[in-house]
């Protein structure tokens, strides 16, 4: 699988998808985006608009989120194909109701109200479409600002996996098992050899010593 790395630090602000398409642009040809995910989240059409960046990209999405996903960091990861969400240990998935500071008079905050209304319908049904969970239990986890660690997101659905960390140890596991074949030793040996023979030092061994008759 022909993978690229893209990703999603600090604050969401306002041209993020910007930046995340010039990431995607600097792949070149790739299969698979796997988007790397430490956020605290950010502005909610910020984060609208990389995740349609995502979708749109006409690739495998994955998505690792390493540390923290909360707010929209969290509706990002859902760019991500099916089964396709890790989350590391320790990480934080958090989900709120979103917010924004309202000012004007009392048309603009009533219109203010509605639109914060139908960003929360939004969210909690892409949220329960993921988990499988009812609106009704999504919208009570947003109201009191839902925490999870990664065992939790995994086991309520909003993440797919355990992140394995221990592939890295298990390869340089293998890499020590192979220094020590015969067939890795002979090829240390002809290597050492020819670096010998080009330093003028000899790799002659010494004859062995036959035993004097008793």
């Amino acid at each position: 699988m022909n993978e690229g790395h893209i990703f999603i630090d600090g604050v969401i602000t306002n041209d993020y998808h910007l930046d995340v398409k010039r990431q995607i642009a600097a792949l070149g040809s790739v299969d698979t985006i796997v988007v790397h995910i430490q956020s605290p989240g950010g502005s909610v059409y910020a984060g609208y608009n990389t995740y349609n960046v995502l979708k749109s990209s006409g690739k495998k999405i994955k998505a690792i989120i390493e540390g923290e996903a909360q707010s929209m960091a969290t509706f990002i990861s859902l760019a991500a194909d099916k089964g396709m969400i890790e989350i590391k240990r320790p990480s934080t998935y958090m989900i709120h109701n979103p917010s924004q500071g309202l000012e004007g008079d009392a048309d603009a905050l009533s219109n203010g109200v509605e639109e914060l209304r139908k960003i929360e319908e939004e969210m909690a049904e892409a949220y329960s479409r993921k988990t499988k969970m009812s609106i009704e239990q999504i919208k009570a986890m947003m109201k009191k600002e839902t925490r999870m660690n990664a065992e939790e997101a995994v086991k309520l659905g909003f993440a797919d996996t355990i992140h394995d960390q221990l592939k890295a140890v298990a390869i340089g596991k293998n890499k020590i098992n192979m220094e020590g074949t015969d067939e890795v030793k002979g090829l240390i040996q002809k290597i050492g050899e020819g670096i010998n023979a080009l330093l003028g030092n000899s790799t002659t061994e010494a004859a062995p010593v036959t035993p004097a008759p008793a």
